[in-house]
């Protein structure tokens, strides 16, 4: 499946059909960011180019560079309602006004994101130029029932991500590098920095996942389908005695948990640990086909990150199969934790002490409770990995009882 989208249009061209589809916008207004000293002319891309090389040559195999081209395909290339989100700063002073007498503003380009780059260019050691992260600067085109990506990821846990974060009363600086944008998007010093120095103001917004210059990967992600969302969705090599938090990497791919003797467990493994081509992006972006979206049924984006049962599964699976697998590996797996949950819970009949046990037998109860919660805090109750979630709960069991 295809999701390089192109970006800030109007127009959706239906993937694997070439079914091009006019609709209107939708309540949010783009937003066109003034530039350096809110005075600046629009120069065009070719002008950034000369200091900006590799953007530039990397913006060109975006959607972007040719967004008013789609336009006038389909016969909409002087339609207003459109040019807003296809080309720079039209109904704007010094913005696009059509392609005969503004040629160099066609599409969506540096400044459509950047701001006017014309005070920049005179003096751009006084004057820089914006770098925006929150992700209502792409919601202003990427909205609407033909493409309502922003839509979708308001709704999305990624949008409360760093709100999330900041009302927990354990929360870690360091947890910013996952929760914030700015952390997200730093590199060397500039992580401690970001981290430090709380320099976060937005979650996990549109370019902390994508890069808007361009990139050899599906949609412009930052990194490959398989990778993009497990540099995150990671429990980071914890290991028993401390607490796993959303280990989908770990069971996905059959690591993480361990044996009853200490040694790391590696599989057994259910067919989604390679069956799923693009790992997460395969379920949790599936995007239903919708040739004719409309305000009461809109396209689907999948920026909500909800798997889209059963239709995702069914890419492999009948639908009958699908949910007949889905709920018995959660029964299974539910029924498994909670027949483990009372040996944890303190004032249970069941509940074990650690307090009481000797340093070998709570170096065993440590392994039991980490598989347990590693299961629990992944949250797909086996439909990621049953086999691999199976084995853990069956290890825990073992230990706890022999203690």
């Amino acid at each position: 499946m295809h999701r390089g989208l192109v970006v800030g249009i109007a127009v959706l061209v239906a993937a694997g059909t070439g079914l091009a589809i006019v609709a209107g916008c939708g309540g949010h207004a783009a937003i066109a960011p003034p530039g350096p000293g809110g005075d600046a002319r629009f120069v065009g891309a070719e002008v950034c180019k000369a200091c900006h090389r590799n953007q530039h040559a990397a913006w060109t195999t975006t959607g972007h560079s040719d967004a008013l081209a789609v336009l006038q395909a389909i016969g909409q290339g002087e339609n207003p309602v459109c040019l807003s989100c296809h080309t720079v700063g039209f109904g704007q002073p010094t913005g696009y006004t059509s392609e005969a007498e503004t040629p160099q503003l066609a599409n969506v380009q540096c400044e459509n994101c950047h701001g006017a780059g014309g005070n920049h260019v005179t003096n751009p050691a006084q004057n820089e130029m914006q770098v925006r992260l929150e992700a209502e600067l792409c919601g202003g085109c990427h909205q609407g029932f033909h493409h309502p990506t922003f839509e979708q990821w308001e709704t999305s846990a990624h949008a409360e991500a760093l709100t999330n974060l900041k009302a927990l009363p354990f929360a870690r600086d360091e947890c910013l590098i996952c929760h914030s944008a700015e952390a997200i998007l730093a590199s060397g010093e500039e992580v401690v920095l970001a981290v430090e120095q709380k320099k976060a103001e937005n979650g996990i917004t549109c370019a902390a996942c994508h890069d808007p210059h361009g990139s050899n990967n599906e949609a412009n992600l930052r990194e490959p389908e398989t990778d993009v969302c497990i540099h995150c969705h990671t429990s980071e090599n914890a290991l028993p005695g401390s607490t796993p938090h959303h280990p989908q990497r770990e069971m996905l791919l059959g690591l993480g948990g361990f044996e009853a003797n200490g040694v790391e467990a590696f599989g057994p493994n259910s067919e989604h640990t390679t069956a799923a081509h693009a790992r997460c992006v395969t379920c949790h972006v599936y995007q239903l086909p919708n040739q004719q979206p409309t305000p009461e049924n809109p396209l689907n984006t999948a920026h909500t990150f909800l798997p889209q049962i059963p239709e995702a599964c069914e890419q492999c699976h009948t639908p009958d199969q699908a949910m007949i697998y889905m709920l018995e590996a959660q029964t299974e797996i539910q029924g498994l934790l909670d027949a483990l949950a009372p040996f944890f819970t303190s004032g249970s009949p069941q509940y074990i002490d650690p307090t009481t046990l000797t340093p070998d037998q709570k170096a065993q109860y440590d392994i039991a409770k980490f598989n347990w919660q590693l299961v629990g805090a992944e949250g797909s109750r086996g439909v990621h990995n049953r086999d691999y979630a199976r084995h853990l709960l069956e290890v825990s069991q073992t230990i706890l009882a022999g203690l």
